[in-house]
């Protein structure tokens, strides 16, 4: 087996983030991507692992790689990796809950290896990051398009197919070229891998990570600018229909605009089956209380109609806290 180490640096990593959403100290987080033969845990095998952590002594980040150089030294390789993970506290990768992690298990298990991250948190990426695919206009969530969407730099190599023939060959003649490139697209999947953890500063803004910097009505309008502590890597401009607001952003600044309907603003609840809709008012009422309304003059609320209004009044607009706790209410929805 074949074991590399180098020290890597991410001057723009936004450390904050990983905490965040990890709940644990960037120091205790292990970055982990494997390379496998197939998708087949049984038939194939983890021919190359990769890692990332904080170098402490030098405040960068240590990069560590096992390469097989024979199938046979698939233990030795998982028995390697669990030593690195035993001595963290959460793992981050991408979509590894669903591929990496089960895939390790099974080979764990095939050659009775310790498996050591089942009291390890998880952040992974890709279940954090997937409910913000419609706000960062993306077709498809593979690390690749975030990459691309973020202006990762990613030199071309070769396609996943390509991949495994390249290590079949290099099985068959050691030729350092071949190592080489193998290494090389492992450390480049784990790179992107830190560098779009950059996108989580989406979904925590979306989760009410925000401050209130200015509100007005203006244009019939409650117009907000938000000051966020974690930048948004490229602008994005969402329009939230059915919901009637907009919200854009860059950087450290976000704007959303709630209408006014005669001086009021909507207030949408997320449980709409327990409501009604009373179509002459145009609001919603719990069912508690539609149960006494005639059933010609309800019917089941939707997500799109369940809301009542409420009157933005002097005594609202000069209290940023409510002001704070209606925006959140409403990007949860």
């Amino acid at each position: 087996m074949i074991s590399r180490q180098k020290i890597l640096d991410f001057p723009d990593l936004d450390h904050r983030l990983l905490e965040i959403f990890s709940n644990s100290p960037v120091k205790n987080i292990l970055a982990l991507h494997i390379e496998t033969t197939g998708f087949s845990r049984d038939n194939s095998v983890v021919f190359l692992a990769g890692c990332l952590q904080t170098d402490q002594g030098q405040g960068k980040w240590l990069l560590k790689q096992w390469l097989l150089d024979d199938l046979s030294a698939e233990k030795e390789l998982l028995g390697a990796l669990a030593e690195e993970i035993r001595q963290k506290d959460c793992l981050l990768h991408y979509n590894g809950l669903q591929f990496d992690l089960p895939f390790l298990e099974k080979r764990c298990a095939r050659w009775e290896a310790p498996v050591s991250w089942r009291n390890c948190g998880q952040l992974d990426l890709y279940r954090v990051l997937r409910p913000c695919q419609k706000l960062l206009g993306l077709e498809h969530m593979r690390l690749s398009d975030l990459e691309k969407f973020l202006g990762v730099p990613r030199a071309d190599g070769p396609s996943e197919k390509e991949y495994i023939s390249l290590f079949k060959k290099y099985i068959a003649d050691r030729h350092p070229d071949l190592e080489e490139i193998l290494l090389e697209c492992n450390r480049q999947n784990l790179c992107g891998l830190l560098r779009v953890s950059g996108a989580l500063a989406y979904p925590s803004f979306l989760q009410g990570d925000f401050r209130l910097e200015q509100s007005q009505i203006a244009q019939d309008a409650l117009l907000c600018s938000l000051q966020l502590p974690a930048a948004l890597p490229r602008p994005f401009s969402l329009d939230c229909r059915p919901k009637p607001w907009a919200i854009s952003g860059f950087g450290r600044q976000a704007q959303i605009a709630f209408p006014l309907e005669n001086g009021c603003l909507r207030m949408y609840y997320p449980n709409y089956k327990d409501y009604c809709y009373l179509p002459a008012e145009d609001v919603a009422i719990h069912k508690s209380v539609g149960a006494y309304v005639d059933k010609k003059n309800r019917m089941p609320a939707t997500k799109e109609n369940c809301f009542t209004r409420f009157p933005c009044t002097v005594d609202f607009m000069q209290s940023d806290g409510q002001i704070e706790d209606y925006i959140r209410r409403c990007l949860k929805l």
